[in-house]
C-alpha cells in the first residue's frame, strides 16, 4: 500500500505521427495510485476538471447576433451561459477501452506500460507520456 498524500508528475501528450509535444503539464496526483487503470482514471478526472470552463456555451437571439455584427463583436452575456455536464463514469470507461484498443500508449519514466493491471511506481517528478495512435487524420 502506498502512502497517502500527493505527488507532482509531468504529463506529456504526443501523437505517434509527430515528434513534437502536443501538451506538457505538471499535475498533482494521489500518491496511492498503484496500477495503470487507477492512473488513467485520475488523468480522465483531471482532464474533466481542466476543461469544465470550456464545456459551456452561450445562445444568442437573432437580434443579439445582428446587433453584435454591427458592433463587430458577437458574444453572450454571463447570465446566458449554458453548461454541458460530463458523465465522468462514461468518460473513464471510454478511456480504458481506448487504451485496450491501443488508441494511445502510456510510458512512465521512459518505460511502456501495456496492461491496465500493471503496477506503476509514480514518484514526484515522474514523467508520464501519452502517445495518441492517430491512424487517420481528419474526420471519418
Amino acid at each position: 500500500m502506498k502512502s497517502e498524500g500527493e505527488i507532482t508528475v509531468k504529463i506529456i501528450e504526443k501523437q505517434i505521427s509527430d515528434t513534437t509535444n502536443l501538451n506538457s503539464t505538471a499535475i498533482k496526483l494521489p500518491a496511492t495510485i498503484e496500477v495503470l487503470k487507477d492512473l488513467i482514471c485520475e488523468l480522465v478526472l483531471f482532464e474533466i476538471k481542466r476543461h469544465e470552463a470550456y464545456n459551456n456555451f452561450t445562445i444568442n437571439s437573432e437580434g443579439e447576433l445582428r446587433a453584435g455584427i454591427k458592433l463587430g463583436k458577437v458574444g453572450g452575456s454571463v447570465d446566458k451561459h449554458y453548461y454541458k455536464s460530463v458523465n465522468k463514469q462514461k468518460a473513464i470507461e471510454t478511456a480504458l477501452i481506448a487504451f485496450e484498443h491501443q488508441d494511445y500508449y502510456v510510458f512512465i519514466d521512459q518505460h511502456e506500460v501495456t496492461k491496465l493491471t500493471s503496477k506503476v511506481n509514480l514518484v514526484t517528478g515522474s514523467e508520464i507520456i501519452l502517445i495518441n495512435n492517430v491512424r487517420f487524420k481528419g474526420r471519418y
